[in-house]
């Protein structure tokens, strides 16, 4: 990932939006300078050993409503790799158990 990232970015990278963790936020590190400059959105356990920031871990329904709100209105573009009904669990499992492929798994529970 780090030569691809200087072979698109040869004049350098200011920071780093990490979402996948892992080998991805230790060739983070080696992209920028300043690692407060860089915000891991699944390391938060990793982050302050690295000097590495975090997002706030706020869920709740309010946000997920704004975010719904924002999707139905064009203004989020979502990658869907996959929406399973609650039957199909084990499937989308699976599917995120790879590691591999884009976009977020779904899960649809019909209600009663």
């Amino acid at each position: 990932m780090v030569e691809r990232v200087r072979a698109l970015a040869p004049q350098g990278v200011d920071a780093v939006v990490d979402g996948a963790g892992g080998e991805a936020l230790t060739g983070s590190l080696e992209l920028v300078d300043d690692p407060s400059r860089i915000v891991t959105l699944v390391e938060h356990a990793k982050a302050p050993g690295l000097g590495v920031r975090t997002t706030p871990l706020k869920r709740s329904l309010a946000r997920l409503a704004e975010a719904v709100d924002l999707y139905e209105r064009g203004e989020l573009d979502l990658v869907l790799r996959g929406v399973f009904p609650l039957a199909g669990v084990a499937e989308a499992h699976k599917i995120v158990a790879t590691g591999h492929g884009r976009g977020k798994v779904v899960l649809v529970i019909e209600g009663s």
